[in-house]
């Protein structure tokens, strides 16, 4: 006596507004031979997504009958808020006497819309929304608001699958201190005038265009003579300063934080600077920048001063003995002085303002520049000194000029208390040989005491001219208005010095190169030269002109500091400068022109290095990190076997604190061990990648290693990580492709269990 039970499931209708559907739950039975049953009861269990409810149902079961309905049940079920639904039904007739099951997934009811694609992120640009819906007679309302604010803004309503918008600039007053502002943007899904399941949200971020900048004002000059009458109007060089300030006003909400003011290649960063003297005339350009809360600049806002050239008061004097019309005569007892002076123009403002000549105690301060004035009364005896000096608007003074007029022409002169003798000259002092002669000699000249020239009686006496005294110094005085003190050495009976050393103000001025054999030392301490028998030095230092390296105080006072001008090299060069050593030269460059950028670079490429295996640097900082990858410069292995999962997967990796010299040991590092990496490749037979490195260290030198057997305790050995990026791209890769396919299968599965269910 068999008998069996069957559960159908029906799906009757649904409703898109309520998101439920109607169903009829329906009970059959089938006997054969002599398995029957009267009136008895059943229960019939329905589950709703995971909700179950129990009803009693009262049939009969006939003999021999086939799908014979023993209960027919209709209800509504809800479904849950993606639209989805399960339903479970099961009955048990006469406390077990037949059973049956079923689960039924009803057909999903499209819900609420979501977003698709967003295209756009710029304030006061148009941004446009997608909505992916799930159905096509849905319409949706579009809302936005800042992020964090209770209020939403209508886009538009009955929408379709797509609408754009502009967010307006004036957003942009949300975010004052950033460039980058959070909205959100809420969807609202309708069938017809029915709202379809819950809003939906999602936060997007906009930039603020990079056009929205502050702004800020012309700057505002105040000249600051600094000794420079102000009636002149005028800056001067080496004296005048100017005030700069400047105001700048911020950008939807945004606040000025500071400035920039350039002037002559000096930036300073307040609103309000001093910049000045200027050591150089013409066109000052003074160009200011404001930076606001955001970081962002305002364009420059640029003015101009032009600074006057100024120099001290040029003199040159002409004088001699004459007669009185001004001819030349030695004898004669009148001193002719013809003055030529002038001073820096400072546009027409600046002047001689006091003149002074003397000759003995005869004085004139009238004379104009290039014409002569004749003195009386000077005796033909005596020699007197002419001076002059001249002063200009600005006070400063003319270098002191001194002149010795010598006495008359005399062929010999005994002095009347026969204590001194005169030679071409009269004798004017006591105890002296005076002679206005040249002297020639065939014998030595031996000197007790000092030597003299150019009029000096001291080393001290603030006359040009030379002293060597008794204590073996060599005294080079010069007049201190256009000449330096200077040795000139000729060579090969040259008319010209071919070599020349300058003593100027503050500096020594050599027109060729210096070679030291020895050692040059600074304050006793820096050294230049040989030193320890390291080597020679020749053409040690070279300055000319602007394109110059400067070793020591530079422009901005910093001592110790050395400057390379644009365009030009340091070079650390190998011992032979042949261009098979060009390899090993290291170049610190300056670039002349685009960003005048400061490169560090080998002469030539791949041709030094930065550190080696044992002597390594601790932590690099970059902005930007590039590695020269050219597929010319590649012999590319066609046929090469990665065997990436066999490599990836033997790896392993360690965590570990260093304890090498100079390491602390408190930090955890992740990584992986050099040897049992060169292990692993050996044993995959890859061949000699560069991955892993080793060198052989002796003593304090290092060469390379390459796969020979060898101790490891000579050896320190060195991992290039970057290397392990291709394996990684490889693995990920074929992962990728095995998801890819297991996700096919899995659909394919799905869908032959959907129309098993369906039968």
């Amino acid at each position: 006596m068999a008998k069996s039970g069957k559960v159908v499931i029906t799906q009757n209708s649904q409703s898109v507004s309520t998101n439920k559907s109607s169903i009829t739950i329906r009970g059959y039975i089938t006997t054969s031979g002599e398995s029957w049953r009267g009136t008895h009861d059943g229960l019939l269990n329905i589950t709703v997504n995971g909700t179950t409810t129990s009803e009693v149902f009262t049939a009969s079961a006939p003999k021999n009958t086939k799908n014979h309905l023993i209960f027919s049940k209709t209800f509504t079920v809800s479904h849950n808020n993606m639209g989805k639904c399960t339903v479970k039904a099961s009955f048990n007739y006469d406390d077990g006497w037949v059973s049956a099951s079923i689960s039924k997934t009803l057909t999903t009811i499209p819900r609420a819309s979501a977003f698709g694609t967003i295209s756009g992120n710029m304030l006061g640009s148009s941004i446009v929304v997608n909505i992916t819906r799930k159905a096509s007679y849905f319409t949706h309302n579009v809302y936005y608001r800042v992020k964090g604010e209770s209020s939403w803004i209508n886009i538009n309503n009955a929408v379709g699958t797509s609408i754009s918008f502009i967010p307006p600039l004036s957003l942009a007053t949300k975010i004052p201190d950033s460039t980058l502002l959070q909205l959100e943007l809420l969807l609202r899904t309708y069938s017809g005038t029915t709202k379809i399941g819950s809003d939906v949200t999602k936060t997007i971020t906009v930039n603020l265009p990079s056009s929205v900048i502050p702004t800020v004002n012309t700057p505002i000059l105040t000249r600051v003579d600094n000794g420079v009458p102000s009636s002149w109007g005028v800056y001067v060089k080496s004296y005048s300063k100017v005030n700069v300030n400047v105001s700048g006003s911020g950008i939807y909400g945004s606040k000025i934080k500071s400035y920039e003011i350039t002037c002559n290649g000096e930036k300073k960063t307040n609103s309000g600077v001093l910049f000045g003297p200027f050591n150089t005339s013409g066109t000052k350009s003074i160009s200011a920048v404001a930076i606001d809360s955001r970081g962002r600049k305002s364009a420059a806002k640029t003015i101009s001063i032009t600074v006057q050239d100024y120099i001290k008061p040029k003199l040159e004097i002409v004088t001699y003995r004459s007669n009185s019309a001004g001819t030349k005569d030695s004898s004669g007892t009148y001193i002719t002085i013809k003055p030529t002076y002038s001073c820096a123009s400072c546009g027409g403002k600046n002047s001689i303002v006091m003149k002074n000549f003397t000759a003995g105690d005869k004085t004139n301060t009238s004379v104009a520049s290039g014409s002569f004035v004749i003195l009386s009364g000077f005796d033909e005896t005596k020699e007197y000194f002419v001076t002059g000096v001249v002063k200009d608007a600005l006070g400063n003074l003319s270098s002191n000029i001194s002149i010795k007029i010598p006495t008359s022409n005399v062929c010999f002169h005994i002095r009347t208390e026969k204590n001194g003798i005169g030679i071409g000259r009269y004798c004017t002092a006591e105890n002296q040989l005076q002679t206005a002669y040249s002297i020639k000699t065939d014998r030595n000249i031996f000197v007790d005491s000092s030597i003299y020239s150019g009029g000096k009686t001291s080393a001290t006496d603030g006359k040009p001219g030379g002293a060597l005294g008794t204590n073996g110094y060599l005294h080079l005085i010069a007049d201190g208005t256009k000449n330096h003190p200077g040795i000139s050495f000729y060579y090969n009976l040259s008319t010209s010095a071919t070599h020349q050393m300058t003593a100027r103000q503050n500096d020594f001025y050599f027109n060729r190169p210096v070679t030291v054999n020895g050692t040059i030392r600074i304050n006793n301490s820096t050294v230049l030269g040989t030193y320890n028998s390291k080597g020679t030095a020749g053409n040690l230092i070279y300055c000319s002109n602007d394109d110059r390296v400067i070793i020591g105080t530079s422009s901005t006072d910093v001592y110790g500091n050395m400057d390379i001008y644009s365009g030009d090299f340091m070079k650390f060069h190998a011992s032979s400068n042949s261009t098979s050593y060009k390899a090993t030269v290291l170049e610190l460059f300056r670039e002349q022109s685009d960003n005048h950028r400061t490169i560090l670079r080998p002469a030539t490429n791949s041709g030094a290095y930065l550190g080696t295996t044992t002597y390594r640097f601790n932590t690099a900082f970059f902005t930007n990190a590039i590695t020269a990858s050219d597929l010319k410069e590649k012999d590319i292995i066609e046929d090469f076997d990665f065997k990436v999962r066999d490599f990836i997967m033997g790896l392993e990796p360690i965590a570990y604190r260093r304890k090498g010299k100079g390491d602390t040991g408190e930090r955890i590092h992740i990584g992986l061990g050099a040897q049992t990496l060169a292990k692993h490749i050996k044993d995959l037979n890859l061949g000699d990648l560069s991955m892993v490195q080793a060198s052989i260290v002796d003593g304090e030198s290092e060469k390379s290693y390459h796969g020979e057997d060898i101790d490891d305790s000579q050896l320190s050995w060195g991992i290039n990580y970057t290397e392990l990026t291709p394996y990684l791209i490889l693995m990920i890769k074929e992962q990728q492709n095995e998801i890819n396919s297991l996700k096919k299968e899995i659909d394919e599965i799905k869908q032959m269990i959907l129309k098993q269910e369906d039968k």
